[in-house]
């Protein structure tokens, strides 16, 4: 990344105004092809590529939520994957 663009993290905050965007929000914009219902069962699991967590654990109402520091760690290193690949391929 150049000195003088944002960060993915930065960016992101930005976007959703907040530091932690709610799962479903992430599942719908980032990862279309999963269903809500398998994110959330992932998100209990543990298995999603980035943390999830409940601000309220003991509540079955309260949303996931994944804090965007997390996601952009796992974005930028999908984009870094794919540079590489690229890189391999076109250089």
């Amino acid at each position: 990344m150049k000195p003088d663009t944002p960060s993915t993290a930065f960016t992101l905050t930005m976007c959703h105004q907040s530091t932690v965007i709610s799962l479903e929000d992430v599942i719908k914009k980032y990862l279309p092809h999963m269903s809500i219902d398998q994110a959330k069962r992932r998100a209990a699991e543990q298995t999603l590529p980035f943390p999830a967590f409940k601000a309220d654990k003991n509540s079955k109402k309260s949303p996931y939520m994944v804090r965007v520091d997390a996601l952009a760690a796992w974005l930028d290193n999908a984009s870094e994957q794919a540079q590489d690949d690229w890189n391999k391929v076109n250089k």
